[in-house]
């Protein structure tokens, strides 16, 4: 095993571990929760993941925001295989997915069509939340913090792309095979052929994509982003009960200890104080608070509640 490899294996292997104690630590507070049966319906939630995670039909509500939103999503999806073979080359030098055969070209064509595209979404975000920035941006809700995040985040992105154009044209420039898929590294191609650094050059773009994303994928936890590789699992775990339906506290009786039972009471009677306090404003302070169909009012049913207890 060469140099390179070992210190790839390492890289890799410091940055999967501290991404997974990460990823621990996260569960751990999820696992604070009640615990709730979703995985019934599985119909239903694959269908949700379909439309609001893939589709993103939330997000494309807004027109501007949801379009760039939805490229930057599917380049990551798609190009999961870019940075695939970035991770096979550091195990084996000189791989790539041409061994795919007749899959290749067409994969190529997406790779480079949505890298283009996510390069032209990530600098038009950039340019809007710099040069016209939405309301929102000034908000409560927005802090210096969280500007800075999304700035870096998006950042980030593009150094990803960047260096995937940059490894993939250093490498053409190598082999010397200009492919027609490749239109965008092809032409990139060029301003290496015949140099004799294009070697160095790979190096620095395929070091520079890996660290990208093995860095952008170790800040994910502590972003607000990190719904990047949540949001499909929340939207197939998200509740199908109606909005607004609230869950039952208890299912099934229960004997409750007498520490409940006083909290329960010290509860009830709160609100019948509040309820007596709400109807004088509403009807008067000399008023009689309301009756109910026995012609009780709920001093009188709080009070005879106790006075049965007493008697017993």
């Amino acid at each position: 095993m060469s140099i390179r490899s070992l210190l790839f294996l390492l890289v890799f292997a410091a940055a999967i571990g501290f991404f997974a104690y990460n990823c621990a630590r996260l569960l751990k507070f999820l696992s604070i929760g009640k615990p709730e049966r979703r995985l019934d319906n599985v119909g239903a939630r694959v269908k949700n993941v379909l439309v609001v995670a893939f589709g993103q039909k939330k997000l494309l509500r807004e027109p501007l925001a949801g379009l760039m939103h939805f490229f930057i999503f599917w380049g990551f999806v798609i190009l999961l295989t870019a940075i695939l073979e970035a991770v096979i080359q550091g195990l084996f030098p000189g791989f790539t997915l041409a061994v795919l055969g007749p899959l290749f070209p067409p994969l190529a064509l997406l790779q480079e069509t949505i890298g283009a595209l996510v390069v032209l979404s990530v600098l038009a975000a950039l340019a809007r939340w710099i040069l016209v920035p939405p309301k929102r941006y000034f908000g409560p809700e927005v802090s210096a913090h969280v500007r800075l995040d999304a700035s870096l985040i998006l950042c980030l992105i593009l150094l990803i792309m960047v260096s995937m154009f940059g490894t993939n044209a250093a490498q053409t420039a190598l082999s010397g095979e200009m492919r027609r898929a490749r239109f965008v590294s092809s032409r990139l191609a060029s301003l290496f052929i015949g140099s004799s650094s294009v070697r160095a050059w790979f190096e620095v773009f395929w070091w520079t994509h890996l660290l990208a994303v093995l860095g952008f994928l170790n800040y994910l936890p502590f972003s607000k982003h990190l719904h990047v590789i949540t949001a499909i699992p929340n939207v197939f775990f998200s509740s199908l009960e109606p909005p607004g339906r609230l869950a039952k506290v208890w299912r099934g009786r229960r004997p409750r200890s007498d520490l409940e039972a006083a909290v329960g009471r010290v509860y009830l009677h709160g609100l019948r104080a509040l309820h007596i306090r709400l109807s004088r404003k509403h009807h008067g302070k000399n008023s009689e608070p309301p009756q109910d169909h026995h012609g009780h009012s709920p001093e009188d049913r709080g009070t005879g509640s106790a006075d049965r207890r007493r008697h017993r």
